[in-house]
Parts: C-alpha cells; sequence; structure tokens
C-alpha cells in the first residue's frame, strides 16, 4: 500500500486521484441503481408471496370479522420481511463496493480478509442467537403461523398478539401485562383464532344469553281482569 502510495506521489498524482476518484464515482452509482432495483423487486416479491399464503389461510368466525386485523397483520409481514430482504442487499452491496474501492486504492484484499477472518468468526458466535431469533422469525412471518389480533398460547403465556417482528413477538394477556417473546424461543404454539373455532380460548367462551323471566312476561301478556268481562 505505501509503495502504491508512494508512486502516485512520485508520478502523476493529479491524474491518478482523477483516475481512481472517477472509477469510484462509477463503482457508487451502479451500487445505488442496483440497490434500487433490488429494493423494488424484493418488495413486489413479497407482496406477491404474502398475499398468495394469505389466501388459503382458514380462520375462525371472530377473526374473519377482524379485516382491519386481517390488512394490519398483512402490511406488517410485507414490512418485516421487506426490511430483511433490503437490508441483506445493502449489507451485500456494502461489502462488495467496499472491497471493490479497497482494491482501487491498492490494498491487499486477500491479507486483508486473512487477518479479519478470525475477527468474523469471533463475532460469530457472538450474534449467533440473533441470528436464530431472526431466522425462526422469517418462518413465522412466511408461514403465518399467527399474526396480528390472534389470540394464542405460547408456552405458558395466553395473550392477543400486537406485533410479530423479525427478532421478538409481542402479545397482550387478559390483565394488560405485555409480554417480549424471543422468537428463537418459539416451540410450542396454539392459535384459537385460526380453524373453525370460536376464536377464545376455553375459559374464555362468551357468556350464555340470560334467561327470560317467565313470570314477568306473564304479567305483560295476560290482559286485566277487567277486560276478560
Amino acid at each position: 500500500m505505501l509503495h502504491k502510495l508512494d508512486e502516485l506521489w512520485n508520478g502523476n498524482f493529479i491524474g491518478a486521484l482523477i483516475s481512481h476518484g472517477i472509477r469510484i464515482v462509477i463503482i457508487l452509482a451502479v451500487a445505488g441503481i442496483l440497490r434500487a432495483i433490488a429494493d423494488r423487486v424484493i418488495n413486489r416479491t413479497v407482496r406477491t408471496m404474502v398475499a398468495q399464503r394469505g389466501r388459503g389461510r382458514k380462520t375462525s368466525k371472530i377473526a374473519a370479522k377482524a379485516a382491519v386485523f386481517s390488512e394490519e397483520r398483512r402490511e406488517q409481514r410485507i414490512g418485516a420481511l421487506g426490511s430483511l430482504g433490503r437490508s441483506a442487499v445493502l449489507i451485500i452491496l456494502v461489502v462488495i463496493v467496499g472491497l471493490m474501492i479497497l482494491t482501487e486504492l491498492g490494498f491487499n484484499i486477500a491479507a486483508l480478509l486473512a487477518g479479519t477472518s478470525i475477527i468474523g468468526i469471533a463475532v460469530a458466535f457472538g450474534v449467533q442467537t440473533i441470528l436464530r431469533d431472526i431466522i425462526s422469525g422469517i418462518f413465522l412471518l412466511f408461514d403465518d403461523q399467527f399474526g396480528m389480533g390472534d389470540y394464542v398460547r405460547i408456552g405458558d403465556v395466553d395473550g392477543v398478539v400486537e406485533e410479530v417482528g423479525l427478532r421478538l413477538t409481542r402479545l397482550r394477556d387478559a390483565e394488560g401485562t405485555i409480554w417480549y417473546l424471543r422468537n428463537g424461543d418459539l416451540a410450542k404454539i396454539g392459535n384459537y383464532s385460526q380453524g373453525s373455532g370460536s376464536g377464545r380460548p376455553p375459559g374464555l367462551d362468551e357468556p350464555d344469553a340470560p334467561e327470560p323471566d317467565t313470570a314477568e312476561a306473564g304479567r305483560v301478556t295476560s290482559p286485566p281482569a277487567s277486560d276478560k268481562s
């Protein structure tokens, strides 16, 4: 690297600077165009996939009436999956563009990658739990196991789903307590709002209608004694 800079300084520094600068600008411009195209493709693909998976979903009578929740959960899934796809594309582009710029400036990429591989392994061990949560969240969103507005049981927690994110799921139980559950720890899930059930757990059925008061009904329907004569 120092030898390369010394050559540039002793030679045509201005010409070399302009030449490298133009190439770097071209690299950044191409990366920006590729990112814009990838974002459009990802958004369209995610919306199509979510719409197709949502057509065959079987819901209860109560869940069918809550159309607003269905639309919100659909937009939530689209937003989360789209954000994940766009972030992945951005990371890939940043790495590729960074390596290309370093190569253009004269860095030895092979030696640089060899030196950072050990750091990469250490970081991978540190973020493996986060990656597990994110991967589990992706499958939850794609499979639509539950969504916003569903009444579910996850482990020993019952509640209404308020948000399904890539890392965390948020529930509100009957007492109003907010529960934050990591997606990587969700092993056993029961969804009362799917299928042909009432959309409620067994202990939260709607109360029966009150029995009519037969005595009161008799007094109302029976004519007065004076009208019988």
